[in-house]
């Protein structure tokens, strides 16, 4: 019976069961409603700079873009780094709590826009409001980049891993989706200070459901001391076949395969030798 025949390769789970596992809906219902309060921000934002002057306004709304693509980048390289030594949880609390932070910045500095007479105070008012942006980068980087890593880590040995994406990915653009009409609709009639009031407030439905009902994902051998133990067994294993090559190789009295020859003696006795007779002198003095 060979090794695969005694060893089957484990079956999927079956779509329902992966359908029904609490922690996948837990996830997916965190990337709804954490896009359904961050994917409208950045057009009322970009909105909120071209009511003054269209002008400046397209060319802010193109640094907004610009700041928050920069950054991103940099978060998620720093996400995936540090995320087998630091958790899953901590670092994406952190990226569903900079959307809180943000939309708390901006409607401050929405407000205080209507009190501002000056074009010097309304430039700096701007500059900041810019600047939310780098908190956009926050979210998104990392967020974006723990969409993958969660998702994979809720599919380990599942064999779904497809299905579980598609699950997730569908919830998030569906939040999306959903996120424009209503930032929108909250900032045509409640202007735009409310509408990032509100969506602030929503903003607190993920991070609560994600610190109170998620729980950690990281898988246990990709911790850094479960990795270094994997390691150092692996070293002692490869030690100590390397110790019984050693021993066997400077035992005297292993057994030898080679073919032994008999050698002529003065006394015509004959023994057992390892080393075959001279040709020229077969009689050893």
């Amino acid at each position: 019976e060979s090794y695969a025949d005694s060893n089957p390769p484990p079956k999927a789970r079956t779509p329902l069961a992966v359908l029904l596992d609490p922690t996948l809906f837990i996830f997916t219902a965190v990337l709804f409603t954490w896009h359904l309060s961050n994917s409208s921000v950045l057009p009322l934002v970009m909105q909120s700079l071209t009511i003054e002057d269209e002008r400046s306004g397209i060319l802010l709304s193109g640094m907004c873009i610009l700041i928050g693509q920069g950054f991103m980048s940099w978060f998620a390289k720093i996400c995936g780094d540090y995320s087998p030594k630091w958790g899953r949880k901590g670092l994406t609390l952190v990226a569903l709590a900079s959307l809180t932070v943000r939309c708390f910045f901006l409607t401050l500095l929405i407000t205080a826009t209507e009190d501002v007479k000056t074009d010097a105070g309304a430039m700096t008012i701007k500059g900041l409001i810019l600047s939310t942006q780098i908190l956009d980068s926050v979210g998104a980087g990392i967020f974006g980049t723990m969409h993958i890593l969660v998702t994979n880590d809720i599919s380990c040995r599942t064999g779904r891993f497809s299905l579980m994406m598609g699950v997730t990915t569908g919830a998030m653009c569906l939040g999306a989706t959903v996120s424009g009409y209503i930032g929108q609709a909250i900032a045509e009639d409640h202007g735009y200070a409310i509408a990032f009031a509100s969506l602030g407030m929503m903003s607190l439905v993920p991070l609560l459901l994600f610190a109170v009902c998620m729980p950690e994902t990281l898988p246990d051998y990709v911790k850094p001391e479960q990795r270094k133990r994997r390691i150092v067994a692996i070293l002692k294993k490869l030690n100590e076949q390397r110790r019984k090559i050693a021993m066997k190789a400077t035992n005297p009295f292993r057994r030898r395969k080679d073919h032994s020859v008999t050698v002529k003696l003065d006394d015509d006795e004959k023994c057992t030798g390892l080393m075959a007779p001279s040709t020229t002198n077969p009689e050893i003095v």
